[in-house]
């Protein structure tokens, strides 16, 4: 059962551009290239965005430019450059170290952003600490699906490998819905690394891959060498760089469906990646409806379609509060009449769910045969949904 169909995007915005944009580190600093992505945003208005190598504000004011053209020649308004890029109506959230790798979700649709994002730590097997890997939590109608936003090392595999299964084993919960938005540095459809047999462990056993082997990456186009930014590629079939035909950018899903095309964000110049565009599809199973029944006086929880990460489920009659373990949840009802249940997942608290039910007939009678009537009644209807 399909609860909504998403738009999710995954862009590395920044470029090789030597000319322009070496002192900010290669990240997206051309007002123009900056305009035309902001245009291919507002058309393609994506509920999640995973955005690789964005321009910090505070990246000015260490590396100044005297270009023109340059975002650092002046004072950014507004100075973040997701909002810049996404629009003043979006949530952002960035990596803890540098916030050049950032998720952002679009406010008033059905996805929410949970708090920041917590970046994983610099592993000993990785000299660069330039690149991060982080994760952080969407809210599908207030239901916890872990997202991860990761760029490992680009140039060492051992240390790509190690950052990965990093990810993998210990910065993402073991089940529940999961989405990896990623220039991941690795072609693992074609290449035969330490990182690449990372994912060709992880990605069939429990990801599944969105986005298909098509091209991403053109480090060798014409645009790269323009200082203005306003130079285009015109079609370049085939990158003239160094890296050769590779798939960087991956989208990964556990718990969702779709499938992504590779598509240009630039305007037709000023970025060596192409973006991933995914039409995401959200099972009910992720934001699963509550179910109450009762059994005499006991009241039996569960959630439909069922998540495969919920680990307990805490309940509340009353003044009465249980964390109950073992499914179906369970809670003697008594006179209160208002329950509130909330699922406690693997990636989060689910949202506070309240129903109003009857009182229990046994608990309010004023003697043994009343209490007998209102067994056999219960008897006569052993599940009837409390609404």
């Amino acid at each position: 059962m399909l609860l909504a169909t998403i738009t999710v995007v995954l862009a590395n915005v920044g470029n090789v551009n030597v000319p322009a944009c070496q002192d900010q580190v290669f990240k997206l600093c051309q007002r123009p290239v900056e305009a035309r992505a902001t245009e291919a945003f507002a058309a393609l208005r994506p509920d999640v965005t995973g955005l690789i190598e964005v321009l910090p504000a505070d990246l000015c004011a260490r590396a100044p430019s005297t270009m023109p053209s340059n975002l650092c020649s002046g004072l950014p308004d507004p100075p973040s450059q997701v909002a810049r890029l996404l629009g003043a109506d979006v949530d952002e959230a960035c990596d803890a170290r540098f916030g050049w790798d950032c998720v952002a979700v679009r406010r008033g649709g059905m996805v929410g952003l949970d708090g920041p994002l917590e970046t994983r730590p610099v592993l000993d097997a990785c000299s660069d600490t330039g690149f991060t890997l982080s994760t952080g939590t969407l809210r599908v109608r207030g239901w916890p699906v872990a997202v991860a936003v990761a760029h490992p090392d680009s140039t060492d595999s051992l240390c790509r490998a190690a950052q990965l299964r990093d990810l993998f084993d210990a910065g993402l919960p073991a089940a529940g819905p999961a989405l990896v938005l990623g220039d991941l540095n690795v072609d693992f459809y074609r290449e035969d690394d330490a990182s690449a047999e990372v994912m060709k462990e992880i990605v069939p056993s429990r990801f599944t891959a969105l986005s298909t082997d098509e091209l991403t990456s053109f480090p060798g186009a014409p645009s790269q060498l323009d200082a203005t930014g306003e130079t285009l590629d015109g079609d370049v079939a085939l990158p003239a760089g160094p890296l050769g035909p590779r798939t960087l950018d991956h989208v990964l899903a556990r718990g969702l469906g779709g499938s992504c095309d590779v598509q240009r964000v630039d305007g037709g110049g000023g970025m060596d990646h192409r973006a991933q565009v995914c039409s995401v599809a959200v099972p009910a199973s992720v934001a699963p409806k509550l179910r109450v029944r009762r059994s005499g006086c006991r009241l039996r929880v569960s959630f439909a379609p069922a998540r495969d990460d919920i680990r307990a489920v805490r309940l509340r009659l009353g003044r009465r509060t249980r964390v109950d373990r073992a499914a179906p949840f369970t809670i003697r009802a008594g006179s209160a009449r208002r329950l509130r249940v909330q699922a406690l997942t693997l990636a989060g608290p689910g949202p506070l769910l309240k129903r109003r039910v009857a009182r229990c007939r046994q608990a309010n009678s004023a003697s043994t045969s009343s209490a007998a009537t209102s067994t056999t009644l219960a008897a006569r209807r052993p599940s009837e949904t409390v609404r």
